[in-house]
Parts: structure tokens; sequence; C-alpha cells
């Protein structure tokens, strides 16, 4: 069974929203690139892939063609280690960037390429479908303001408000990730952190109604 275009549509644009330099392989949702360059500016390149089962199943990566799996890199990735199926593929991308970027490491022979072309283009790509992206969410807007709530189906509602969550719950773990990283004062984050969790709650329970 594959994945549904709905599932996949949300994946991108978490990935496109909270994470920079990657863009569709083929323009396939299931399948993304990057390059990353390392601590000591060794650049690396990146593959996401989303199974058939995603996501009941960890996506796949390959840094330089390799499994990361495998082992052979300076790092584990706990996203993948505690996968679970309201994990999000950009949750991996953003902690592998982090590894990534914060470690020095070579993996077997690379093929010569122009790192710079190559994040020019896949940035160039990602501007683009923002934009597709932005386009699609205006129209929306524009469709909903000339409609009443009554007329709004209830798929329609769920829909909006499984997006709404699925945006609440990214913000919620970035702030998680600029903590770890000392980025954000505790009593801050503890305040961010209530209120993104209590808007959850509340959409959630407004869904299950």
């Amino acid at each position: 069974m594959m994945v549904s275009d709905e599932i996949l549509s949300k994946e991108a644009y978490l990935i496109y929203n909270f994470t920079a330099g990657f863009a569709p392989f083929q323009n396939r949702l299931d399948h993304w690139r990057g390059n990353i360059r390392d601590k000591s500016g060794n650049p690396h390149s990146v593959e996401l892939l989303i199974p058939r089962n995603f996501p009941n199943e960890s996506p796949r990566v390959l840094i330089d063609g390799i499994n990361v799996r495998q082992g052979g890199f300076p790092f584990r990735l706990r996203s993948l280690d505690r996968w679970n199926p309201d994990s999000h593929a950009f949750h991996v991308l953003v902690e592998l960037s982090e590894r990534i970027r914060a470690s020095s490491f070579e993996v077997g022979a690379k093929q010569p390429q122009v790192i710079g072309e190559n994040e020019t283009t896949i940035l160039q790509e990602q501007i683009q479908m923002l934009e597709v992206e932005i386009s699609r969410k205006q129209d929306q807007l524009k469709e909903l303001k000339h409609r009443s709530p009554k007329t709004a189906s209830n798929q329609e509602l769920q829909s909006m408000l499984e997006d709404s969550i699925t945006q609440l719950e990214a913000e919620l773990f970035m702030i998680q990730k600029e903590f770890e990283k000392a980025e954000i004062e505790a009593l801050e984050f503890a305040r961010k952190y209530v209120d993104l969790a209590t808007r959850i709650n509340v959409l959630k329970l407004q869904k299950a109604k």
C-alpha cells in the first residue's frame, strides 16, 4: 500500500517550513535530497526515503549513499531509534543536520560534485515549492472567508484541525530543540511549552467531538 498523498503533502509542508536545503528528488515527495557540510567543511549528500507503510515504519536515511543505521558514523539519530507513528520526517532531517554540522567525518569515496551549485539549485526548488504552497493556502483562505462555518463539511473541519495540530506539534518540537541547545531560557521554554501543549490538547478535544 502506497503512502497517501495527504500524508506526503503534510510531510512536505513540514520539511519545507522547518528545514533548509532539502528538495524532492524528481518531484517525488517520498524521496528527499540535500547537501550538508560537516564541522570541517566537508560536504555530505543526504537522502531521506519514505517507506510504503510510513508512518508506522521510520524513513530510510542515507549519508553519501550509506544507510545511517549501518553504523560507521560518529553519532546516532534518536529520532530514528525512538520512531513512532506520531513522528515526522522533518524531525529526522533537523536532528541529522545538527549532528553532521557538529561532527567531522568521511564516508567512503565521494563522487566529485559542485556543492555550491547543488545547494543553490535545491534552495531555488525549495523557494518555488514554498511559493506554490503559499499560493494554495491563500486560495483556501479566500474560499473560507466567503463561506460560513455552517457550510463547511465535517471532513473539511477535521482536516483544518489536523493541520493546526500538526503545525503546533512542529513548533513544540522546535522549541524543545532550542532548549536542548541552550538557545532558550528554562522559564521561557516552560511558558511556551505549556502554551503550545494546551493549544494542542484543546484542538485534539475539538477534533474528537
